[in-house]
């Protein structure tokens, strides 16, 4: 449909903005609505520093996983594909699979939670709310590229993509999949927004996410056209991965019943936490100081917008740092200016070229 807009004459890939824009409401959602108890364990800083960390671990994961399952691909065609314009390039920056992207960030969110010294569970609780309103984004980001396209479809709601963009056929009527799984994904954020701002401290949040998802991305499956997804027996990979997640989501929706009947089964995500939101938290906030120097690393390798992160969390944080970590404050708040003027720097070399070019072409 729209797979780039142009921007000074900078062709800028719609997809991307839709997952950064996707990231932005998700995470600005999330700390407005900040639980009051959650308060007790973490600030809103944290969460905007958690997102940022299951940003990276979105990206990492689903790239890995999309890898992973076009691996007999890859190894058959491989020289074809060295040969290809921007062969090697195009594989590492196209292609995602969902479910390596909600693990990366599983995992990235527990390993700021342990750097930073805050507790997981209320940034876990906190965060999954939300989750379906990012993925919504991307999933309308997958239309405007044409990717993840629907089956052949001639009824009401056809779509056509007049050009080929992405890997859409071009000239055919598709089902509109992208656009639905965007509708039922912010249907399913404002349920469980409901629910949990009901019940903050309950486990079957994730539970009703996982639940609901699961279900949903088994259904819609079906209504893919796009190929390049693996399939075994009959089933992709997604589907599969529906499959196992569903006894899992049972269980966590039932998590508090089985507490009363049988005591703290979960012991991985329970904690006693003190609901009374006038004590501070007791957590040193030194490993605020690794969260910081990881951040100012990734605004150099990833974006700016870590660095930024990096700047708050720095600025709220600093009276609280043992002067051993300040070493590492000082190292990551460097590490952010860099980041932020070598991204300033770009946008600068970018606009220039653009207003050269089209001086040229004048």
């Amino acid at each position: 449909m729209c797979p780039v807009i142009t921007i000074l004459g900078k062709a800028i890939p719609m997809y991307g903005v839709c997952i950064v824009l996707g990231a932005v409401i998700a995470g600005g959602i999330a700390v407005l609505f900040l639980q009051k108890p959650y308060r007790a364990c973490h600030e809103g800083y944290d969460v905007a520093a958690a997102a940022t960390f299951a940003m990276v671990g979105v990206f990492v994961g689903g790239k890995a996983l999309y890898l992973l399952v076009e691996l007999p691909f890859i190894v058959k065609n491989w020289h074809e594909i060295l040969q290809l314009p921007g062969g090697a390039w195009n594989l590492l920056s196209g292609g995602y699979v969902f479910y390596g992207g909600l693990l990366g960030a599983l995992f990235m969110l527990w390993l700021y939670s342990r750097i930073a010294g805050v507790r997981f569970r209320p940034l876990l609780l906190n965060l999954t709310p939300v989750i379906p309103i990012a993925h919504g984004f991307g999933r309308l980001g997958c239309f405007m590229a044409g990717c993840c396209y629907g089956i052949e479809y001639h009824g009401p709601g056809a779509v056509v993509f007049a050009h080929p963009a992405g890997s859409a056929p071009a000239g055919v009527e598709l089902f509109p999949v992208q656009l639905l799984e965007m509708a039922l994904n912010f249907c399913l954020a404002a349920g469980l927004l409901r629910f949990h701002s009901k019940k903050p401290w309950s486990l079957s949040v994730v539970g009703w996410y996982l639940l609901c998802y699961a279900s949903m991305r088994f259904g819609l499956e079906f209504l893919r056209g796009d190929a390049e997804r693996g399939f075994f027996l009959g089933l992709s990979v997604s589907q599969w991965i529906s499959v196992c997640l569903i006894p899992l989501s049972i269980f966590l929706t039932n998590c508090d019943v089985y507490n009363k009947m049988y005591g703290k089964i979960h012991t991985l995500f329970h904690e006693e936490v003190n609901m009374d939101t006038n004590t501070p938290n007791q957590y040193s906030k030194d490993g605020t100081a690794t969260a910081i120097l990881v951040l100012g690393i990734l605004s150099i390798v990833v974006c700016a917008p870590c660095g930024i992160v990096a700047l708050v969390l720095r600025s709220n944080n600093i009276s609280e740092i043992s002067p051993e970590k300040q070493g590492m404050v000082k190292a990551g708040y460097i590490c952010s200016i860099v980041g932020i003027c070598l991204w300033v720097l770009g946008l600068i070399i970018t606009i220039i070229s653009a207003v050269a070019g089209a001086a040229l072409l004048a």
